[in-house]
């Protein structure tokens, strides 16, 4: 899947792990390291899940790479401070395994270098096993987007109050709220 995708993911994963009531509420659970090694597990699977899926690119590479970052510096700078090490987290985890395998490729075409690719560490990569249709537009693959789109935003429905708190970097600051209580 394409780095927007991977990351919509991402976001979908720290809406579900972080539950905000709890961690404000009970002090025993309020460990940032343990909630975001989950989210890392998480997300680090839900990226071989979604590299498994057949899927095409829908979007050109260079463009998939400035608004993945963009979305990514975004929700970063978004986050309340509580939830910070757990959104780091998973985004690390969804981008990891691109670039355990891929960061020769991707040096190669961001700077012209002709670097030789070591291998690919995750099976997911590898041509037996990864969903990459490269050379045709696959209706199973825009179903499979569709999908995880649609999951996304039933989770954002769902898991507004927590959407609200953990990306409210004004709410952390100054105790405003930044985000609509309406829906």
């Amino acid at each position: 899947m394409n780095l927007i995708i991977h990351t919509t993911t991402a976001i979908g994963i720290v809406l579900l792990v972080a539950d905000t009531s709890k961690i404000v509420v009970h002090k025993k659970l309020n460990n940032p390291f343990l909630t975001g090694l989950l989210a890392f597990t998480i997300g680090f699977i839900s990226h071989a899940v979604l590299d498994y899926l057949p899927h095409c690119y829908p979007v050109p590479q260079t463009i998939d790479g400035i608004l993945g970052i963009i979305m990514i510096i975004t929700m970063v700078s978004l986050t309340n401070k509580k939830y910070r090490l757990i959104t780091v987290l998973t985004f690390m985890a969804v981008l990891l395994p691109d670039l355990v395998d891929q960061w020769p490729l991707i040096l190669n075409k961001c700077f012209g270098l002709n670097l030789t690719p070591a291998g690919q560490f995750c099976p997911w990569h590898w041509s037996r096993f990864s969903g990459s249709i490269y050379n045709q537009v696959s209706d199973v693959s825009t179903l499979n987007h569709i999908i995880v789109l649609l999951a996304f935003g039933v989770i954002c429905r769902f898991k507004w109050s927590e959407l609200k708190v953990i990306f409210n970097r004004k709410k952390s600051l100054n105790n405003s709220i930044c985000f609509s209580d309406s829906f």
